[in-house]
C-alpha cells in the first residue's frame, strides 16, 4: 500500500510508526474512492504518493494517475476519519 519513499519515511518514525501507517492507509482509501467516480480505474495504493501535514490535518496528492486530490482527517471518538475532495 505504501510506496518505497513513505515506507521510508514510516522507518524514521519510531512510536508514531504505526499511527501514521493507518493514515496513509486511511486517507490512500479516502482518495481512491474520490478517484474512482472520474476515473473508474482500478488504481494499485503503491502509484499514488501522498504528503501528510500533521499539524494542519490535511494530505495530497504528490504525484499519480489522477492528480489535484486533497483531503483532511480527524480523530473523533477513537477512530481515525479522512476525506478528501477533487479540486476543479
Amino acid at each position: 500500500m505504501c510506496t518505497d519513499a513513505e515506507r521510508r519515511r514510516l522507518e524514521e518514525m519510531g512510536d508514531a510508526r504505526g499511527r501514521i501507517g493507518k493514515l496513509i492507509f486511511s486517507a490512500k482509501e479516502a482518495w481512491y474512492k474520490c478517484q474512482y467516480g472520474i476515473s473508474a480505474a482500478l488504481i494499485d495504493f503503491r502509484e499514488v504518493t501522498l504528503t501528510i501535514d500533521l499539524d494542519r490535518q490535511r494530505f495530497r496528492t504528490v504525484d499519480g494517475p489522477v492528480p489535484g486530490i486533497e483531503g483532511r482527517y480527524g480523530h473523533a471518538d477513537g477512530f481515525l476519519i479522512t476525506t478528501a475532495t477533487l479540486q476543479a
